[in-house]
């Protein structure tokens, strides 16, 4: 897991959290981000979570797509590559 993907599954985490409790939901409801009150009022810990969790999913999709491990790193190179 990236820098930046771990940076926003813990933002979310922390965001789903708090909206859940102000809420009265539960964390794992998946229409949380559906609903304009999960976003907070101006000044709560509920709005600063919720931007936090916007910042650092926008910092996780500007981050450069990495190639799956045996595309970086062959095991075994093809006959072309060996010679």
């Amino acid at each position: 897991m990236s820098g930046p993907e771990l940076l926003f599954v813990a933002a979310d985490a922390t965001w789903r959290y708090e909206a859940a409790k102000v809420l009265n939901r539960e964390p794992g409801d998946f229409g949380l981000i559906l609903l304009p009150e999960a976003r907070g009022e101006p000044g709560t810990l509920l709005r600063t979570a919720f931007e936090v969790r916007e910042r650092a999913y926008a910092s996780w999709c500007q981050e450069p797509e990495a190639a799956p491990t045996n595309e970086a790193l062959p095991a075994d190179p093809s006959p072309v590559e060996r010679a």
